[in-house]
């Protein structure tokens, strides 16, 4: 039973717009950089907090909600050419980093196969190679006999 903020997250990403969710993506990106003062652990210079989102399983559960949403609001709302830009770039950088990340966590639940095929089928140059990272962590592959 998830617990009360957690519950309260997850209604906010159900409302979230586009411009909400690159909002949040784009700070994931931002690559740590070594200040003049000692709060940066020398661990975290050179890492995006990306990085250290998908260690965690409360931050997976998070992404692969806000690509479900994505995949609602590009079926469904008015996303522009620049908007669809920003996310595939935000989905090439969270492949690339599922790829290096030594124990990605393991998200409460996964993207649906259909959804996931639907939504990277939308973007050309999102390759296998990209789609793989991300296939192997996130989503939920049925095996049959």
């Amino acid at each position: 039973m998830l617990n009360e903020g957690v519950l309260i997250k997850v209604q906010f990403i159900q409302n979230c717009s586009i411009s909400n969710i690159l909002d949040i993506v784009t700070g994931l990106v931002e690559v740590v950089k070594q200040e003049n003062n000692r709060s940066t652990p020398l661990s975290h210079v050179g890492k995006s907090p990306l990085y250290f989102v998908l260690l965690n399983k409360f931050g997976v559960s998070a992404l692969v909600m806000l690509f479900i949403r994505c995949e609602y609001l590009f079926s469904s709302d008015t996303v522009t050419e620049s908007q669809q830009n920003d996310w595939l770039k935000f989905l090439g950088s969270w492949s690339k980093h599922a790829d290096i990340v030594s124990k990605v966590a393991v998200p409460l639940e996964t993207i649906p196969e259909l959804t996931f095929t639907k939504h990277v089928n939308r973007f050309q140059s999102f390759g296998e190679d990209q789609r793989a990272p991300l296939k192997k962590h996130f989503v939920d592959v049925h095996v049959s006999n």
